[in-house]
């Protein structure tokens, strides 16, 4: 899940630096550290097939290490307090701990470690989101804007970063690496964001407290899409290798996941797509998820699993954003949050359990498979409740 959306207002004009080079400085380093959370995100996906031989683990294992990552991300999300700049440090800390301690895990310490792992990306992508956004009051949405990209391009790039891991099914020197970076970051932080005061803020909550709550259909309809790029983004790399018996094929496919993810997320930015009906983009894109989920699921040609994953994730990639722009103008509190975090954590995990019970990663994929028609189905009844709710407040 991408916390970059639980933004809080400010109340105060952005805080201002003693410089401009100290600006620009503080921005591409902010900006380097919540690429590295989508490094980090992607890395247990992009290394799952190195992770399994390494810690001899079924694909039921490999389900419980995605739910603690992503309970963990949910948990650090909510756990993001006082002031921004503190709390990117603490979870850039937590992060780089864990990364130094997996290194040297064994088979009991690696569970609650991927939890500690998570959480510390948890908070520190928020506290990002939370930091940036009092910093560039003014140019909110197109700064919330550029650090999904950012974080797209940080997942993008790791499953090249890992094929060396999966060949060799050794993961030290990428733990070591990441924890080297985030702990590079935390000095900066400390040193530097540290120091200079952020605007007191007003939570989405305390703003919207007169906006009815969220609905069940669009809490379930969250976790749905969020769960279904979580599977899919998480699965693949290993449900490939297997299939292709080709790392190279495994790193491909991966990347092509994430590449027609951040290529539609760039796409539907553009003033031309804006244009478009929402309704019209999600009926497309939810039923280009559906066809071809279901394609991959159901073709043993390896070949065919490079252009589907590209257009599983070109079909995800806009569909989260929109339904945030959807639903937190209307409703009130973070739920949709809460309820995407918990999809995000629920799906990879159910995918695992099924996958050991029918001793096929195959048939695990149906989790989402299934999430994804299932999800067409519910769209078309959230349309017809929003186009009621808003003649109601007309």
């Amino acid at each position: 899940m991408r916390v970059t959306d639980t933004i809080a207002s400010s109340t105060e004009p952005s805080v201002g630096f003693p410089s401009r080079r100290l600006t620009m400085a503080s921005t591409v380093m902010i900006s380097t550290l919540f690429m590295l959370t989508g490094v980090g995100v992607a890395l247990l996906g992009a290394v799952l097939p190195a992770i399994l031989a390494h810690w001899s683990l079924e694909d039921r294992g490999g389900g419980l290490l995605f739910l603690l990552a992503w309970i963990g991300s949910t948990l650090g999300a909510l756990a993001s307090r006082g002031k921004p700049a503190g709390s990117v440090a603490r979870g850039a800390l937590l992060t780089a701990l864990a990364c130094f301690a997996l290194i040297y895990a064994g088979h009991d310490a690696l569970f609650p470690l991927i939890f500690c792992y998570g959480l510390g990306l948890g908070i520190t992508m928020t506290s990002i989101s939370l930091l940036r956004s009092q910093r560039e009051a003014e140019r909110r949405p197109q700064e919330m804007n550029r650090l999904n990209m950012l974080w797209a391009l940080g997942a993008l790039a790791c499953p090249t970063l890992a094929e060396h891991a999966l060949r060799t099914s050794s993961i030290a020197y990428l733990f070591a690496m990441l924890g080297c970076c985030f702990a590079v970051l935390v000095v900066w932080t400390v040193a530097v964001e540290m120091r200079f005061p952020s605007p007191g803020i007003v939570t989405t909550e305390e703003r919207g407290m007169s906006l009815p709550p969220l609905p069940v259909l669009l809490g379930l309809i969250s976790a749905l899409v969020v769960g279904v790029e979580s599977s899919i983004g998480g699965w693949l790399t290993t449900y490939v290798k297997r299939a292709d018996h080709s790392v190279a094929g495994a790193v491909t496919a991966t990347s092509a996941f994430w590449a027609g993810l951040l290529i539609s997320r760039a796409l539907h930015s553009t003033s031309l797509m804006t244009r478009l009906p929402t309704r019209r983009i999600f009926r497309l894109h939810l039923g280009l998820v559906a066809v071809c989920t279901a394609a991959v699921c159901a073709t043993r040609i390896g070949a065919l699993l490079l252009p589907l994953a590209f257009f599983v994730g070109f079909g995800l990639g806009p569909l989260y954003p929109l339904l945030l722009a959807l639903v937190l103008p209307r409703f009130r509190g973070n739920r949709v949050f809460v309820m995407a975090g918990l999809g995000s954590a629920i799906f990879p995990w159910m995918t695992g359990l099924v996958s050991t019970h029918f001793g096929s990663l195959r048939a695990g994929l149906t989790v989402p498979c299934v999430a994804a028609c299932v999800l067409v189905l519910l769209m078309v009844w959230a349309m017809r409740y929003l186009r009621g709710e808003a003649t109601a407040l007309r």
